[in-house]
């Protein structure tokens, strides 16, 4: 929340016990311009604000429309019951709706290399040189103001909530959402309006360590939690997997060959 700041140019107003017309005037009109930042700047009253809160806060509607493409890089730590893999992502966006995602881990049974592509026709996953298609084509990113600049026009996002919370001892606002059958939610700090926590389907990330790159303010720390069932000889069993991301290098508006975007190519030179 903004402080309203030094009150000290209320002082002559506030020595007069009963204040002129004109006095009282001047007052209400000192008052409202004091107030206007609180209006304008901290206190979204609706779902689509505070979507419109969060682009504002990063680096405003402008800087981030001029981001395309966007490629960020770093590694990963990855732990389940009983394993723990680390290794490197380099995550490739070009909007709108296309994205290919390449990870390399080391496990304790050896490295394995695994890609995702979604483009507007699909998703896939390429595991040890096979395609396969993904269930999830149709969703949306986890987080991103491009996403929510996406989500502020687009007509099949229904808004389901808006709300004030503190779920984790920190104020957020709590919008969710559903889109293509899907929910979601997103969790923006109220002293600052980021994107702290959201989730897809079953999947919560949450956002730390947000820096300055140019113009624009980016999570550097993403943690993702997810619950996997695994099928074993008709036992199904739930997993509790938790990934980290830490963000070393971000490229904004790096060209990008057409092919990247299209099963059997590698990444850009």
């Amino acid at each position: 929340r903004q402080r309203m700041g030094n009150f000290s140019v209320l002082r002559p107003f506030m020595e007069h016990s009963t204040p002129p017309t004109e006095t009282m005037k001047q007052l209400v009109t000192t008052l409202s311009f004091l107030l206007l930042p609180l209006v304008a700047m901290g206190q979204p009253t609706n779902a689509m604000e505070a979507l419109q809160a969060n682009i504002d806060a990063t680096g405003g509607t402008e800087a981030w429309m001029a981001v395309n493409p966007l490629v960020t890089k770093g590694s990963r730590e990855m732990d389940m019951p009983g394993t723990h893999m680390s290794g490197t992502f380099e995550d490739y966006q070009q909007f709108p709706g296309l994205s290919r995602m390449i990870m390399e881990t080391q496990s304790p049974m050896g490295s394995m290399k695994q890609e995702t592509l979604q483009t507007p026709d699909g998703a896939w996953n390429l595991v040890r040189g096979a395609w396969s298609a993904r269930e999830d084509a149709d969703m949306l990113r986890a987080y991103g103001p491009k996403t929510e600049l996406t989500l502020l026009g687009h007509p099949d996002v229904e808004i389901t909530s808006f709300e004030s919370g503190e779920p984790n001892g920190t104020p957020v606002w709590i919008v969710n959402f559903s889109f293509d059958d899907e929910e979601y939610t997103r969790h923006y700090r109220q002293s600052d309006n980021l994107l702290v926590a959201a989730r897809r389907a079953d999947r919560w990330s949450y956002f730390e360590d947000h820096r300055e790159v140019g113009d624009l303010i980016v999570p550097h720390k993403v943690t993702s939690e997810a619950v996997a069932r695994m099928n074993r000889n008709g036992d199904v069993q739930e997993i509790q997997i938790v990934v980290v991301s830490m963000t070393e290098e971000i490229a904004i508006n790096q060209e990008l060959a057409p092919e990247l975007f299209t099963r059997g190519s590698g990444p850009a030179k």
